[in-house]
């Protein structure tokens, strides 16, 4: 999926290092993460992310009435 249909559906993103769950903190604003839980990035700073080479894309969670399920474990679909 691009990232701008994240974007579209009104989930924030930010890049990550690849392989990695550490933000690509040289990337963003200040080298935080933070003002994504309050804003969607803008289509400038997407573009300007997928620029920069090798990366990972996070969902940030906990705003917008979005609720995230991750099962390291198989056995955790069991609900």
């Amino acid at each position: 999926m691009h990232p701008m249909e994240f974007i579209k559906m009104g989930i924030a993103i930010i890049p990550i290092l690849y392989r990695s769950k550490k933000p690509h903190s040289r990337l963003l604003p200040g080298g935080s993460w933070e003002p994504y839980q309050t804003r969607l990035p803008d289509a400038a700073e997407i573009n300007r992310w997928q620029s920069a080479g090798l990366m990972n894309w996070a969902v940030v969670t906990g705003w917008g009435n979005l609720v995230v399920l991750d099962f390291d474990n198989p056995a955790g679909l069991g609900l």
